[in-house]
């Protein structure tokens, strides 16, 4: 897991095409106390940005996909025109709404949260990777 001091964050891998990682993240973000507030956005070329916002116990969780600039390696990622979201990489990040109140039950939770994840089926990562392999799949570029 990333740490700075007000802020943790994990990068999440989807381990198929059809997966609704802000759905899941949704439900296990409620079981630890959270609201969440998903929501997506769709371009003009099909292509999805999935959001989840959670705010409950002083604390705000952000997650969306990992955009692409379109300049990645083909080989790995797959041909881009231009940017837009990772279809299976996303970001996960939670920071206190009162840094004196919760900074120190930040990184717990989403460590807690990311065990889940794991249990889950996603791979659970501290850095991003360039592209996921679902990127590459990608029916919308």
């Amino acid at each position: 897991m990333g740490y700075t001091e007000t802020t943790a964050t994990i990068y999440v891998l989807a381990p198929q095409e059809g997966v609704r990682f802000s759905d899941d993240l949704a439900v296990i973000v409620k079981r630890h106390g959270l609201t969440p507030n998903p929501g997506h956005r769709t371009d003009d070329h099909g292509r999805t940005f999935w959001v989840v916002e959670a705010n409950g116990h002083w604390m705000r969780l952000w997650s969306t996909n990992i955009p692409l600039s379109g300049l990645e390696s083909v080989a790995l990622c797959g041909r881009y025109a231009e940017g837009g979201p990772d279809p299976g990489q996303y970001i996960v990040t939670i920071t206190p709404e009162i840094p004196f109140i919760a900074n120190d039950k930040i990184h717990p939770l989403l460590e807690e949260i990311g065990k889940e994840l794991k249990a889950a089926g996603y791979e659970v990562r501290q850095t991003p990777v360039e592209c996921s392999p679902l990127a590459k799949k990608d029916k919308h570029r």
